[in-house]
This record gives C-alpha cells, structure tokens and sequence, in this order.
C-alpha cells in the first residue's frame, strides 16, 4: 500500500468532530467518514475525556489510512480581533477548539495541515460563501456518486454538518490542486 495517497479532512470540535478519508487514487476517492460523538460526556468536568476519545479515534484514523496531508478549518485564535466575535461563547469556544486542534497536531505531528478558512469551503464547495449547513449537506448529497461511486451512492448517509463539513474541506482541497474536476 502507497503511504501517501490518503488525505484526512477534520471539522474539529470538542463535541462532534467530522472526519472525511479521501483516497487520491481511486475514482470514487470518499472511502471513510463519520463523526466523533462527544456530548455523552459532561461539558464542564468532562474535557480531558472529550480530548482523549477525539485522539483515540485520530489515531484509528491514522493508523489505518497513513495520510499524506490533514486538511482542517482554519482556527482563529484571536476572535475578537478577527472579526468574527461569537457574544455567545466567543474566548471559552476559542480555548477548547485550541485544544482539539493541538490534540490533531499531536496525533499527525509528522504531516502538512492544510487550513482553509470556512468561507472557502463554503464558495468552493458550497457554490457561495454565506452557504448554510443545510447547504453544505445538499452538496455531499449532490456529489454522492462522484464522492462515493453509483454502486455505494444508495448508502450514502451523512450524519450531520460535522461530516458534511470535513466532505467539504476534503472536496475543496481537492479543487485548489486540480485533484477534482468540477
């Protein structure tokens, strides 16, 4: 097996990480994707055992695919000065994606990350750049043969934006290096 042809995309999160598994080789190039459910676990006590599953199941990942290239979202560390200040959760929701992300660092310490600002994916893939997540879940539907072939289609499931999203960075990166043909 050729160690290099994997690429992983993440939607990193401390309670649903979606992961996408593209084989560059294949035709049909989606062979893995899901996500990693975390909200069985208590959100203020429980954050360490939320980084220990995310890492577990990344090494799963890596142990089976020997990725080339991990593909994630852009993280913004400085939320207020990016503009993009979430009143909600902004700093605390910062703090934990910090953590998942260095989890991901951790497991694929060896490999190029790719970021991609969600924006991006959103206009590459999505068709725009204010596309929904409901909008981002049409697309993998749209492209379910192309992602997964006609045999494997009538199966295809995605479970929520979680995976949708980590399809969509995968898909995207693909665009930007001429691996798929729009």
């Amino acid at each position: 097996m050729e160690k290099s042809r994997y690429l992983i995309a993440l939607d990193l999160s401390l309670n649903e990480t979606g992961y996408a598994v593209f084989d560059r080789v294949k035709r049909y190039p989606l062979v893995d994707w899901g996500t990693i459910q975390n909200n069985h676990f208590d959100a203020k006590t429980e954050e360490g055992k939320k980084l220990q599953r995310i890492e577990m199941v990344m090494m799963t990942l890596r142990g089976s695919y020997y990725p080339a290239d991990i593909v994630c979202e852009e993280w913004l560390a400085n939320v207020q000065t990016s503009g993009r200040v979430n009143r909600n959760n902004g700093y605390t929701s910062a703090y934990k994606l910090g953590g998942v992300h260095g989890v991901a660092k951790k497991v694929f310490h060896d490999k190029e990350f790719i970021f991609i600002n969600n924006k991006t994916m959103k206009r590459v893939f999505g068709g725009h750049g204010d596309s929904q997540k409901e909008d981002i879940i049409e697309k993998c539907y749209e492209n379910k043969e192309k992602l997964v072939g006609k045999k494997a289609a009538a199966g295809f499931t995605v479970k929520n934006d979680n995976d949708a999203d980590a399809i969509g960075l995968g898909v995207t990166h693909m665009i930007e290096n001429g691996e798929w043909k729009v």
